[in-house]
């Protein structure tokens, strides 16, 4: 079930899908043959060095913690990368917390150690997404962009999510799988999506443009639109000039959100 990833799409002007995540929620998938050498390689945690009770001073006490806690981090996000991988892999349903704990080179009584189920673990990689897409340079958050109303910040808002795409796309594809089979999840992927088309109605209340009672419906559309064309790309990459589709989504979000 292995895919590899398509283009960057920065190549065009112009994501919960590369959306703004809300703490409130989520504040809206390479591996058949693992090489040589893995991301995780880099975050598997060193052999732990002997330390002699009798011989250990009060100096060296700190010092052994802060190892032990810098191990048990590395160990932590050996597992979220592993899981990641598998879940793009062979999907969320086709992994067990086994299949994690064996690729990780652990066992599953270490796993459940750090997370006590494949949903802890799932809702861990939410809170890196919202990490990653905190990063995002460039635009204005989504309120300020709707409450101006203008094509040219919706289109620069556009590009800037687009553009993470690359970077939060195993997160995203994971995250629509696990809703899929796992109610918890789906409730946290409702929740997300929910809150952004919070921020959206937020910017139409400030700005108040629109019928008060079209505000939610209109964020929902444009968000929804957003959402299928991020996921499209995350999965076939683009089928067309990807300047032109995000053309056309600018367009969109103009007549549905924008100001005349």
């Amino acid at each position: 079930m292995g895919r590899s990833g398509p283009a960057d799409p920065g190549g065009g002007p112009g994501a919960r899908v590369g959306i703004d995540m809300r703490a409130k929620a989520w504040r809206p998938d390479v591996w058949a043959a693992r090489p040589s050498r893995t991301y995780h390689d880099s975050v598997r945690p060193p052999a732990t060095s002997q330390v002699s009770g009798p011989s250990q001073t009060n100096g060296r006490a700190p010092a052994v913690a802060h190892l032990r806690a810098a191990q048990k981090e590395m160990t932590r996000r050996l597992l979220l990368s592993t899981a990641l991988e598998l879940f793009e892999a062979r999907g969320y349903a086709g992994t067990t917390v086994d299949d994690i704990a064996k690729a990780a080179g652990t066992t599953r009584v270490t796993f459940y150690a750090y997370f006590p189920s494949r949903t802890a673990l799932m809702k861990a990689l939410f809170e890196e997404l919202d990490r990653l897409l905190a990063e995002r340079e460039g635009a204005a958050d989504l309120v300020t962009v709707v409450r101006a109303g203008q094509r040219d910040g919706f289109g620069i808002w556009l590009t800037a999510v687009s553009r993470q795409w690359p970077r939060i796309r195993p997160y995203v594809l994971a995250a629509h799988e696990a809703a899929a089979v796992d109610p918890e999840v789906r409730e946290l992927v409702e929740g997300w999506f929910d809150g952004v088309v919070h921020d959206i109605e937020a910017g139409l209340d400030q700005a108040g443009r629109f019928d008060p009672d079209s505000r939610r419906t209109r964020g929902f559309l444009a968000l929804a639109q957003l959402d299928q064309l991020g996921r499209h790309w995350m999965r076939h990459g683009w089928r067309t000039d990807p300047a032109t589709a995000l053309g056309v989504l600018t367009d969109s979000w103009t007549q549905l959100l924008g100001d005349g």
